[in-house]
């Protein structure tokens, strides 16, 4: 139990880190809202190596913490729906698909998730669905961005499962 706390405490600043780095260093790509999600390594990470409940208790501290050292109230409300959303989508991936679903794909999958749900609360926040035009857009830029983080995470994953990357051996 209190092996399991200590992990997730570290991996929740390791995330908080990784959020940091990605505000400070923007991406060469002009678009408002692209970011890599480079702190979903550590979800993907969890989410692969250990229960669902680690994995969204993490998300969760994580998203809180970063709207509270970094953010806003609205920060927080953008993030939890994209995190939820994201978290929602890999684990039913994961689940459905135990054999098939690689790292790159599951980041892949919920890089799109967290996109419709920050373009959903967005347009619950602003009263506008006009948002939604722009959604294309960050759905084409999820599949590059999950690719490269769900890769960080394939190499995390074999680095520190003996040569895995999230989908169970054959």
């Amino acid at each position: 139990m209190v092996r399991t706390l200590t992990r997730n405490a570290l991996l929740t600043a390791l995330g908080l880190c990784l959020a940091l780095v990605e505000q400070l260093v923007p991406l060469p790509v002009p678009l408002p809202g692209v970011r890599l999600g480079l702190a979903n390594v550590i979800t993907l990470y969890l989410l692969l190596t250990d229960t669902p409940g680690s994995a969204a208790a993490v998300l969760a501290a994580r998203v809180a913490l970063a709207a509270l050292l970094f953010g806003s109230a609205t920060t927080f409300f953008y993030s939890a729906a994209g995190g939820l959303l994201a978290f929602a989508a890999m684990f039913l991936l994961r689940r459905a698909y135990p054999a098939r679903m690689s790292a790159a794909g599951l980041s892949m999958a919920g890089a799109a998730a967290h996109n419709i749900g920050q373009t959903a609360m967005a347009a619950l926040l602003l009263w506008d669905t006009a948002v939604f035009a722009y959604l294309p857009v960050l759905l084409l830029c999820a599949l590059v961005t999950g690719a490269v983080t769900g890769g960080a995470a394939a190499l995390l994953l074999r680095r520190f499962t003996g040569g895995r990357d999230g989908a169970p051996q054959q």
